[in-house]
């Protein structure tokens, strides 16, 4: 099997990981919730939640190999025009994965013993900080997909869609980092956004890796 293949495969089994991440982890409270509320959610569905943490890490080997695919694409363009794409959006997808490793290691501190031992405060600043660094993971989703963007419209190596689809997931990733700042559901929503469009880009993404390793096969029969 090819790389670009096993690349598209990867982004498939990130995106199931991600979303049965999601689902897991269920109704989480937000930064605006009560102490009580963070404590009774930690609380409960230990073996769920444990189970979302390590499913959250087991996808960064998967994560990377489909990264790895999506810069080596960059970087033949970049050879060609002199330009450096593919380092950019290296860049930001090491902070994503760094962060993310971060924002779950917090989680499983939590989830390992249910806040057991911890008094109510540190159970807050902890689970806050998960959400911090999560939350943060906006801007270098922007910074991914807005190389990709840039790259993909100026040179056409994707269809024309896929170019201003990555533009619109780097635009929703760096109007999402309000979301760290608010506490409301507003900001909870902004939360969400930069995750949603990151599931669909590598999708395309994925669909496009797999798509040329097809016309490749195809053209060379």
């Amino acid at each position: 099997m090819s790389f670009n293949r096993l690349a598209a495969l990867a982004g498939f089994i990130v995106i199931v990981l991600l979303v049965l991440n999601a689902a897991l982890l269920g109704d989480q409270p937000t930064l605006d919730d009560s102490i009580e509320d963070v404590v009774q959610y930690i609380g409960e569905d230990q073996a769920l939640h444990r189970l979302a943490a390590v499913l959250g890490l087991l996808d960064l080997p998967f994560y990377i190999v489909f990264i790895a695919a999506i810069v080596a694409k960059l970087r033949d363009g970049d050879r060609e025009h002199g330009e450096a794409w593919a380092i950019a959006a290296l860049a930001g997808a090491v902070f994503i994965g760094v962060t993310a490793t971060i924002g779950e290691s917090l989680n499983l501190i939590l989830f390992l013993r249910g806040g057991e031992g911890l008094d109510d405060s540190t159970v807050r600043a902890i689970y806050d900080g998960s959400a911090v660094a999560y939350g943060s993971i906006g801007i270098a989703v922007a910074g991914v997909t807005g190389s990709v963007a840039i790259a993909a419209i100026r040179r056409e190596f994707w269809p024309r869609w896929y170019g201003w689809l990555s533009a619109l997931v780097a635009v929703i990733g760096v109007i999402s980092v309000g979301g760290v700042a608010w506490t409301s559901t507003a900001g909870l929503l902004l939360g969400i956004a930069p995750f949603v469009g990151l599931l669909v880009w590598t999708l395309a993404s994925s669909i496009l890796l797999y798509r040329d390793e097809h016309d490749a096969n195809g053209a060379g029969a």
